[in-house]
């Protein structure tokens, strides 16, 4: 149980009443005021994508724009692999022996394990997703033919913009985009096709669902959403789930995914910022936060009704500093 939540639980034990709190974002006039006060405040590029599915209704900005995905193209390139694997040309079962040469630096955990691993096709594709792992990535993307293939995919579903340019070779990702790039918009639809168990087939969306609901990487658009990633595993209830995959590459930070809030809105959205030269992976780097805080305004714009602080968002001072620029 989290601080907030523990904090919450006790004054309820107490017979304290909680309070229902009005959502400060609850017009599409107050929703853009604050997207516009995200984004002048982040500074270089930010593009955005993100639908609310029940409605219908879409924010945007600059959400035709090819930007830089860092590791949001492992998306696509999960998408690629259950596909192969429902037309018999993979079986996620079949187990890959890990040598010496699969190993790749930077995030993932088969780089700190020994070679002779043998996990299972569905088990890589798990790693590449909830921890995003490298060494996983590039024995998929070789596995399923390459990023000529997954590119092929995308463009057969619609979504040209959507180009992965490379294996995960460090030495030759000379920029952010020379590894894949897409435009927010594509990879928002790929994700209401998934959330609308549209992708490959019902069975396929719901497993691919089920593993991006397993991510361990929640510090950009779900940062100050109250969410509970182990709940489910406790028999708790879950008022809101997340399903996403994140990127981050030198001062890029990039989210795509799927946020719900039972029963009623399920929101997708693709969100990528390019907003600084600040290179290092802290946990306050200012374009986690830029996309935390236009999480928190989807989410706050979105909510079905008024909302309880338990059950809705996270207090932080860097969403009391928005709100006080932008008005609300």
């Amino acid at each position: 149980m989290t601080g907030v939540h523990r904090q919450w639980s006790e004054l309820r034990g107490k017979g304290t009443k909680v309070s229902v709190q009005a959502k400060r974002i609850g017009t599409r006039a107050q929703a853009e005021r604050a997207l516009d006060a995200i984004v002048v405040q982040a500074g270089g590029e930010v593009a955005l994508a993100a639908m609310n599915l029940t409605t219908g209704e879409e924010v945007a900005r600059n959400a035709e724009r090819t930007m830089p995905t860092a590791s949001v193209f492992k998306l696509p390139l999960l998408v690629e692999v259950f596909r192969q694997a429902a037309e018999g040309a993979l079986d996620l079962d079949e187990r890959v022996t890990l040598g010496a040469e699969d190993v790749v630096m930077g995030s993932g955990i088969l780089r700190d394990f020994g070679p002779g691993l043998q996990p299972t096709l569905r088990d890589l594709a798990m790693m590449m997703v909830i921890v995003s792992d490298n060494s996983a990535t590039n024995l998929l993307l070789d596995r399923v033919g390459g990023p000529r293939q997954v590119n092929a995919t995308m463009g057969n579903l619609g979504f040209p913009s959507i180009v992965v340019h490379r294996r995960i070779v460090f030495g030759e990702i000379t920029t952010n985009g020379s590894l894949a790039e897409a435009a927010p918009r594509d990879l928002m639809r790929l994700v209401a096709m998934l959330a609308r168990e549209e992708l490959v087939s019902g069975a396929a969306s719901r497993e691919m669902l089920a593993i991006l609901g397993r991510q361990r990487h929640l510090e950009q658009t779900p940062r100050y959403i109250a969410y509970g990633p182990y709940a489910g595993d406790f028999g708790l209830p879950q008022p809101i789930k997340v399903h996403n995959k994140t990127g981050f590459m030198n001062g890029l930070r990039a989210d795509t995914g799927l946020i719900t809030i039972d029963p009623k809105v399920r929101i997708v959205y693709s969100v990528v910022n390019n907003a600084g030269a600040d290179a290092t992976y802290r946990q306050e780097h200012s374009g986690d936060i830029v996309n935390a805080l236009i999480g928190r305004v989807l989410v706050e714009y979105w909510w079905p009704g008024e909302r309880d602080p338990e059950t809705a968002v996270f207090p932080s001072p860097y969403v009391e500093a928005l709100f006080s620029r932008a008005g609300l």
